[in-house]
């Protein structure tokens, strides 16, 4: 029989250390992706609510357009 050296602990370790970092930073990320996407959100409600002219590409990007045929709906915007 043959035997193989199994690769140290050392090297798990760090590893192991490096996917928690990568995790906690992915965690971060995402917390300040959804706080700016409310921010951006409440924003747009303050432009809206003040008449002041929002250009239509950053409405698209945005803002869910309701269909104009709905019109016996109260109109609302949706957010992304």
């Amino acid at each position: 029989m043959s035997k193989r050296k199994m690769p140290g602990y050392e090297m798990d370790d760090e590893f192991i250390a490096r996917l928690d970092y990568l995790s906690y930073d992915h965690d971060n990320a995402l917390q300040t992706i959804e706080q700016q996407k409310q921010d951006i959100q409440k924003l747009l409600a303050l432009l809206f609510e003040q008449d002041i002219p929002i250009p239509g590409n950053i409405i698209d990007r945005y803002i869910n357009r309701e269909s104009e045929t709905d019109n016996d709906e109260a109109e609302q915007l949706s957010f992304n």
